[in-house]
């Protein structure tokens, strides 16, 4: 857990004291809880701070900690899309498309859909539902690759 730490910008000292204050306050601190506050605390600094990347980021990594624990991570994925789909918004983007080259057959059928950005934030059509990519690390099912590109 510590290395998913480092993927959000927390070092092992910082990861150390967040351990050392779960401890003080619940006498248990398992690693995933203290990477889950760390992310946290980093996505809350982010958002307020404006940087959509970073929070795309942290977010992805929060969704990708759910899939390798087997539990449900599309929500946290589709947070980690929509995300990014502001990031382009605030940079002037106004068509993004859909590339899914390299997932599975179930979104291969996307192509490379363009969406009016407006219509992208709303719809949110990826994360897929269905989709049966798998990554290779985890042997789970449903870790869609698929991600926005800005159409120009």
């Amino acid at each position: 857990m510590i290395r998913a730490a480092m993927e959000i910008g927390a070092t092992q000292a910082d990861f150390e004291q967040t351990e050392e204050e779960q401890m003080t306050r619940w006498d248990v601190a398992l690693p995933g809880d203290v990477f889950w506050e760390l992310a946290n605390d980093r996505a809350l600094e982010a958002a307020r701070e404006g940087r959509l990347q970073d929070l795309s980021m942290i977010q992805f990594r929060q969704a990708l900690f759910l899939f390798e624990e087997g539990r449900d991570h599309t929500t946290m994925l589709a947070e980690s899309n929509r995300t990014r789909l502001r990031e382009y918004e605030v940079e002037g983007v106004v068509r993004v498309a859909i590339l899914s080259n390299g997932c599975c057959e179930h979104c291969g059928s996307f192509g490379e859909t363009v969406y009016p950005i407006h219509r992208a934030l709303t719809e949110m059509p990826i994360p897929r539902q269905g989709c049966t990519y798998s990554p290779s690390r985890s042997g789970g099912t449903g870790w869609c690759i698929c991600m926005w590109a800005p159409n120009v």
